[in-house]
């Protein structure tokens, strides 16, 4: 069930609408005109075909902008989670980090808050189950707690939730590695813990487990994935150990197009074999008198990369409201 956010379907649904219809009428104005004069003032022409772009613009967006509250489900937005099985068993040992293609999620526990800040539908066992081997978690420190968070809104989830997850799916599947970047950043914390002291105190509570956890410590650069079978790896988004890291992370564009436009410049930069890349496909922000959530973006960046993941080069791929089978499309390249 989907609770529908006034304000989000408003801004990112009914107003692009309106915007839409009017750029319509403008186009249709400016056709009369044109006819009116013989099509010899070249201007009038020039207008008529700028105001049908714009409105076809904001009808692909408004059509974006309900297609959550709409419960739009494709195979590159927001279906059903399957269960894949552990697709890394057949790649072999010897596989470099860096040469993975790898599905993941942005912001990976954001499932509640309303249509401004839910990223997610899936819960962290549907992600795992559907193929994504990457996770961006943001806790905020309470007290002594890890509290997943997106901005201010809880998620009702704590790390220990989030590392339950992770422990079950690789005990039962251990040729499976996961990858996680964790922080804080965005979150008003309300405790006197350092949170890289407090974060290394939950891994060393996780008990018989501890052993699944790398932190911190791993080169990916020269990593290879029979060395982190089995192994929840956490590395700095950034920065980690002797290795660089490229990312883009335009997140504020509210301009579907012009993101696309960024995550398929950065899927097919030539690579360096000592850097891992990794891509945000996700974004929120204004387009004009309008406004774009995380679900509008997603519903058409996801629907281009769907058809364009042939073409992207290995590297970290995270998304908002992933349909599973791009997931299926990304983690299918390390196999060619």
């Amino acid at each position: 069930t989907v609770i529908v956010d006034t304000g989000g379907f408003v801004a990112s649904g009914v107003a692009p609408a309106v915007q839409g219809i009017g750029h319509g009428a403008a186009a249709a104005g400016c056709a009369v005109a044109d006819v009116a004069t013989f099509g010899k003032v070249a201007e009038l022409s020039k207008a008529r075909d700028d105001q049908a772009k714009r409105a076809g613009k904001k009808f692909q967006q408004a059509e974006a902008g309900v297609a959550r509250a709409a419960q739009a489900r494709c195979l590159s937005f927001n279906d059903s989670p399957s269960d894949v099985g552990p697709w890394m068993r057949g790649l072999p040992h010897s596989t470099k980090v860096v040469d993975l293609f790898l599905p993941g999620t942005h912001d990976s526990v954001a499932r509640i808050g309303g249509d401004y800040v839910e990223c997610q539908s899936w819960t962290i066992t549907d992600q795992l189950r559907s193929g994504i081997r990457c996770f961006d978690l943001r806790f905020r420190m309470v007290d002594d707690a890890f509290c997943g968070h997106h901005g201010k809104f809880y998620q009702d989830i704590t790390f220990g939730g989030v590392a339950d997850q992770f422990e079950e799916f690789l005990n039962r599947h251990p040729s499976e590695a996961i990858f996680v970047t964790i922080t804080g950043d965005g979150c008003s914390h309300a405790s006197e813990h350092d949170f890289e002291e407090l974060l290394q105190s939950k891994i060393l509570g996780r008990g018989r487990n501890l052993r699944m956890w790398e932190m911190f410590s791993v080169h990916l650069a020269g990593a290879t994935l029979g060395e982190l079978r089995s192994r929840i790896v956490a590395f700095d988004g950034r920065c980690c150990g002797a290795h660089r890291i490229d990312r883009q992370d335009k997140w504020t564009l509210g301009d579907a197009g012009e993101k696309w436009d960024t995550v398929l410049s950065h899927a097919t930069q030539q690579r360096d074999p000592c850097t891992l890349y990794i891509n945000n496909m996700n974004s929120v922000g204004r387009d004009g008198m309008t406004y774009s959530t995380p679900a509008a973006i997603a519903y058409q960046v996801n629907s281009k990369a769907l058809g364009s993941v042939g073409s992207f080069r290995p590297g970290v791929y995270l998304m908002d409201y992933p349909g599973t089978g791009l997931v299926r499309e990304l983690f299918q390249r390390n196999a060619q």
